[in-house]
């Protein structure tokens, strides 16, 4: 009987073990693997994809203490040396409830979450591309039925090929007690572009794939039990300072605070600005307005009081309750998206900007209402051009701005690739996208340009071509076959082309070529109609002056001939001196004829004839 209770006893001390893998201490987050951590992960089966060396065969551990939950493990380097960025998420539900997260955030959407648990955090750490280095990690919280990302006060160090550790505080993730359930699921996703994960934790054979080339569900989780109760008897700091905007500025703490405390404005002394009221507030962040501006590079302060609070009414730090800062210099970009086929009644544009109007490569700012109401910078009203004036802080043009527009489904908008500005100081620049509204029938285009004018300069072409941007402006040979000076083509238009083109004429002789001097000439596909001339264009819209004119009187009248381009119309002035006939006689007729009868003669005496395209 002794040697049985020997065993049971055994046995419950491997439970006990297997419970709290990591006993309760407080790591060192620095990236490098502290004894405390022992060498027992908390969950360590695995399955992964090809390449097989990207995996999670190191387990992850768990540990707590009274005011954090930490999380480490340990990492393979990116094996595909592709430039794209690695994520690792880290998902859980606290307390094993059933209602949270159902898809992967961080444009992961298309991973569903189908756990027993649903998530209600999924923690992103993002490695960067040239050291695997941990960049950047965001604990997204499940908000309705969508992920919002918090602001970074996570700690975190490591990343591929290194001990990695992430410390979220328990604050932030609804305080749990002594003996709570965490569920976690972890997996790891090659990049950002990628549909699914190469490696999960617990093992499911069936969600990671080759590259992360194919998205499966993920349905797996492993418990761990909080260890120590919840504790905080340490002073809130503020962190940060960051402008939004002109009229706007962000505060962030580096844990919850008392909401009750954030919303009382006179806990706040703005230096150099005026408190105008509460753009935002939540546990982290308070957003503050000054509707009278802040002005490009002044200075400006803000002091908090001791009202100001934390969850465990710990007053401010008065050691970290102010800062200052510089106001940045802003560059106003005018966005402008152009409906020509006047398709839509909403439309936003995003762009690799942030929150704070700051170049951001992974374009976290969000979308943004664009206008055609005559507001926010729009200038006609229900005109299908929708806009925005926008500030947004210069980068130096060491990297391009990219942006685009969607539609009020977040459907993308953008043919080809993404639209690009630079930004190198506080320049105003206006951005301009027409949204691409294709023909629905085929459409022969006929193009004709009039040589005839060239006779006149002494020059015969060979021949004469017409590019533009339906040919890539490489140029197709144009037709004079009843040699009358005027060259032809036809030109299909299929069903789905752009409707909006430009080109220009060029003339070719045996030595040389010769472009139009004139800007480039536009057009509009009209699919309403199976064919379209565009009419006869004059050699660089130049219209060669007509010669030859004679008068002669019949009775009363006079009779005007002339000679001059076939297919010009031609402006008939009269005036009854020989000064200034164009400038200071009267108009007597436009005629497509190369004469004209003056009934009656009366007291205009002079005549002169000018050509013009008709």
């Amino acid at each position: 009987m002794k040697h049985m209770r020997s065993m049971v006893f055994y046995a419950a001390m491997l439970i006990a073990a297997a419970a709290f893998a990591v006993p309760s201490f407080t790591p060192i987050i620095d990236g490098v693997k502290d004894a405390g951590w022992g060498d027992t992960p908390d969950h360590s089966s695995t399955s992964q994809a090809l390449p097989l060396e990207f995996n999670l065969d190191g387990g992850l551990y768990v540990t707590d203490d009274a005011e954090w939950v930490y999380f480490g493990y340990d990492a393979d380097n990116d094996p595909w040396a592709d430039g794209k960025s690695v994520h690792v998420h880290i998902v859980f539900d606290v307390g094993s409830t059933a209602g949270g997260g159902t898809f992967a955030c961080w444009g992961a959407n298309n991973v569903a979450y189908t756990m027993a648990f649903k998530p209600e955090y999924d923690l992103v750490m993002q490695w960067n591309t040239t050291d695997q280095n941990s960049q950047f990690t965001g604990l997204n919280t499940w908000t309705i039925n969508t992920w919002v990302q918090q602001p970074e006060i996570t700690t975190d160090a490591g990343g591929g090929n290194q001990w990695t550790e992430v410390a979220i505080r328990k604050n932030q993730i609804g305080t749990p007690g002594a003996g709570a359930i965490l569920n976690i699921s972890m997996w790891l996703r090659p990049s950002w572009d990628t549909q699914g994960g190469v490696a999960c934790l617990p093992e499911q054979a069936n969600f990671p794939s080759d590259n992360g080339a194919i998205a499966r569900a993920l349905s797996v989780q492993f418990p761990y039990t909080i260890q120590a109760a919840f504790g905080d008897v340490v002073a809130p700091r503020l962190v940060s300072v960051h402008q939004i905007d002109r009229r706007s500025v962000e505060l962030l703490f580096n844990e919850p605070m008392l909401l009750a405390s954030l919303n009382n404005s006179s806990n706040y002394i703005p230096h150099g600005w005026p408190f105008t009221g509460f753009r935002y507030v939540n546990n982290l962040t308070v957003g503050i307005y000054n509707f009278a501006g802040f002005t490009d590079g002044a200075q400006y302060g803000i002091s908090l009081t001791a009202g100001i609070r934390d969850l465990a009414n710990n007053s401010i730090d008065p050691n970290f309750d102010s800062l200052s800062w510089t106001s940045p210099m802003y560059a106003d970009v005018f966005f402008r998206v152009e409906d020509p086929g006047m398709t839509h009644d909403t439309i936003y544009m995003k762009g690799s900007f942030n929150f704070y109007r700051e170049h951001d490569a992974f374009w976290s700012g969000g979308n943004y209402l664009l206008y055609d109401d005559g507001t926010n910078g729009d200038l006609v009203a229900g005109d299908h051009v929708f806009s925005r004036l926008f500030e947004m802080v210069p980068n130096g043009g060491a990297v391009d701005f990219e942006w685009g527009c969607v539609d009020e489904a977040d459907n993308w908008l953008v043919v080809g690739p993404n639209q690009t500005f630079t930004l190198f100081d506080d320049t105003d620049i206006t951005v301009t996208y027409v949204i691409p509204n294709p023909t629905v029938n085929p459409v022969t285009v006929t193009f004709r340009c009039d040589a005839e004018c060239l006779l006149s300069t002494g020059l015969t072409v060979d021949s004469i071509t017409v590019a533009g941007t339906f040919n890539a402006w490489a140029g197709q040979r144009m037709d004079d076959a009843d040699m009358n000076q005027q060259y032809t083509l036809d030109v299909v238009f299929p069903a789905g082309s752009s409707r909006s083109h430009a080109f220009k004429f060029r003339y070719h002789v045996a030595d040389g070529t010769e472009w139009e001097h004139i800007g480039d000439r536009l057009f509009e596909v009209n699919d309403s109609n199976p064919t379209q001339d565009l009419g006869n264009m004059f050699w660089d819209n130049w219209v060669c002056a007509p010669y030859n004119l004679t008068i002669h009187s019949e009775g009363t009248n006079a009779v005007l001939r002339w000679d001059g381009p076939a297919r010009a119309t031609f402006d008939v002035f009269g005036h009854t001196s020989s000064d200034g006939i164009l400038e200071n006689g009267s108009i007597l007729v436009n005629t497509p004829d190369h004469t004209y009868t003056v009934t009656p003669l009366g007291n205009q005496q002079f005549f002169q004839v000018r050509a013009v395209a008709p």
